[in-house]
């Protein structure tokens, strides 16, 4: 109870996921996730938000960390 709202973002949607993601140029950062189970469905997101604003995937850099 005492680690709720610190750390992490609540994503249920690809609508939630343009939100986490507005205004950041997908083609010209990194980004890094740590995520645990759900990381093929974020990593669908970020690929969908992406193709959303008219960027190649391919075009993306970053990593995942994956946490048990």
């Amino acid at each position: 109870m005492g680690e709720v709202g610190k750390v992490g973002v609540a994503i249920s949607s690809i609508e939630d996921m343009e939100e986490l993601l507005a205004g950041i140029p997908l083609d010209k950062v990194s980004t890094s996730m740590t995520i645990n189970a759900t990381a093929s469905i974020l990593l669908a997101f970020y690929v969908a938000v992406a193709k959303r604003l008219g960027i190649d995937p391919e075009r993306s850099r970053g990593r995942s960390r994956t946490i048990s």
